[in-house]
Order: C-alpha cells, then sequence, then structure tokens
C-alpha cells in the first residue's frame, strides 16, 4: 500500500491529517524512526476504529497520552531488538479487538519475553483470530 492510500484510508475513518501528524509525533518521542512508524501504519490502519465525536474531558486524554506513550515504548523495544515490523504487525493483528491500553501491556510482555528468549517463533504461533 502506498502512503497516499493509506491517509485515504485514515482520513475516511475520520481521523484528520494532524491526528496522523499527532500519532507520529507520539511515536517519535520514544525513538520510532519515520519508516517504521509509517510501515506500521499501513499494516494497521484497516484495523484502527473510526473516530468517535463524543466529548473527552482532559483526564481521559492525558490517561490516552499515556497508553500512547506505553505502547510507543513497547513498539521501540521490540524493533530496538530486532523484531522487523512485518512480525510485529503479524503478532499484534490478533489483539487489535482489544482497547489500546491492553494491547500495550501485550507489547511490554511480548519484549520481556523477547528478551528472555521465551518468545515463542512466529512459525509456531497460531495465527487465527
Amino acid at each position: 500500500m502506498n502512503t497516499k492510500t493509506m491517509v485515504k484510508k485514515y482520513e475516511a475513518k475520520g481521523y484528520t491529517m494532524q491526528d496522523l501528524q499527532g500519532n507520529w509525533e507520539a511515536h517519535r518521542e520514544y525513538g520510532v524512526r519515520y519508516n517504521e512508524w509509517l510501515s506500521m501504519m499501513k499494516g494497521i490502519v484497516d484495523q484502527i476504529p473510526p473516530k468517535t465525536s463524543k466529548i473527552v474531558m482532559p483526564a481521559e486524554i492525558e490517561k490516552n497520552r499515556q497508553t500512547d506513550a506505553r505502547y510507543a515504548a513497547a513498539v521501540q523495544k521490540l524493533l530496538d531488538d530486532g523484531m522487523p515490523v512485518e512480525e510485529l504487525q503479524i503478532r499484534m493483528k490478533r489483539y487489535s479487538y482489544m482497547h489500546p491500553a491492553e494491547q500495550a501491556k501485550i507489547l511490554e510482555i511480548m519484549a520481556i519475553y523477547r528478551r528472555t528468549g521465551d518468545l515463542v517463533p512466529l512459525e509456531k504461533v497460531r495465527l487465527t483470530n
């Protein structure tokens, strides 16, 4: 998928270019490189839920910011440990229905298992949803 198609799909879900740039900024703060972020976004754009128009309170915004930070930091740990973006996308696809906070926990656990050598090899993972 090219970048233009990814952006169109993202916007079709109700997000703006400002939202996309904010997502990039959140990942960049934790050391994610642009090409890794872009590749990840292209792989998950179809799984992103539509944006809602509900009113969001400042406490919820802060909680979401913290969740985004945890998620981005866990992704970066896995990438730094040598996990290919494609493998990360495959592994996380099965958790796409979960809340981002739960996904962040899974990513953190996955990073621990990868560092200890206990992460099940991808070819042995059952990839059904």
